[in-house]
C-alpha cells in the first residue's frame, strides 16, 4: 500500500525504512567511536564523571536501531526529540554567527572588543571566518533537518504499516 508511495522514499531513492536503519546504524557506530575514548580515559584517570554522558548519548541511536527493526514506533522519540533540538540550536547558532559577521564588517564591532588583542590584527579577516562559519553551520543545519526528515518519514511509515490489519499480507517492513 504505502511501500511504493514517493513520500516513503529518500532523494537518493531509497526507502526511509531503510534510510533510517542507516542513519541509526551510523548514529551507533558513531557513538561508539566517541563514547570507548571517554570511557577509557576516565578509568585512565579514575575520574567517572564522564561515563554518565557517554552512555546516555547512546541512547537516541540504540533506541532507533532498535524501534525500526523491531517495528516499535515509540523507539523513534528519543532520537527525534534529540534531533530536534539540535537542528534548532544549530540553525540559531549559523544566523547569530552569520549576521554577527555581517554587522561587524559593515558597523565595525564595539569598543570592548576592538581592545582584544585578537581582534587587533586583521579584523576583516576574522569578521569573514565568522560568516563563512555562519554558512557552513546553516548548510550542516539543513543536512540535520533532512536526515531528521528521513528518520519521521520512518516513524510515520511504521505507524501506517502497524496500523494495517493483521490479515493484510500486501505490505511488509522493508
Amino acid at each position: 500500500m504505502h511501500t511504493y508511495d514517493s513520500y516513503y522514499h529518500c532523494l537518493c531513492g531509497t526507502h526511509v525504512h531503510q534510510g533510517t536503519f542507516l542513519i541509526a546504524l551510523l548514529g551507533c557506530i558513531q557513538w561508539g567511536l566517541s563514547a570507548f575514548p571517554m570511557i577509557a580515559a576516565a578509568f585512565a584517570i579514575n575520574e567517572f564523571s564522564g561515563i554518565f554522558i557517554a552512555i546516555v548519548s547512546g541512547i537516541p541511536p540504540w533506541c532507533l536501531l532498535i524501534g525500526n527493526r523491531c517495528g516499535i514506533a515509540w523507539c523513534y522519540y528519543p532520537h527525534l526529540f534529540i534531533n530536534c533540538i539540535a537542528v534548532a540550536a544549530t540553525t540559531i547558532l549559523a544566523g547569530i554567527l552569520f549576521f554577527f559577521g555581517i554587522s561587524a564588517s559593515i558597523v565595525g564591532l564595539p569598543d570592548n572588543l576592538r581592545e582584544n588583542d585578537v581582534f587587533n590584527e586583521d579584523e576583516g579577516f576574522r569578521l569573514g571566518i565568522a560568516i563563512i562559519m555562519g554558512l557552513f553551520l546553516a548548510l550542516f543545519a539543513y543536512i540535520e533537518y533532512y536526515l531528521l526528515r528521513v528518520v519521521y518519514r520512518g516513524y510515520v511509515y511504521l505507524k501506517d504499516e502497524c496500523s494495517l490489519p493483521a490479515n493484510d499480507t500486501t505490505v511488509d517492513l522493508v
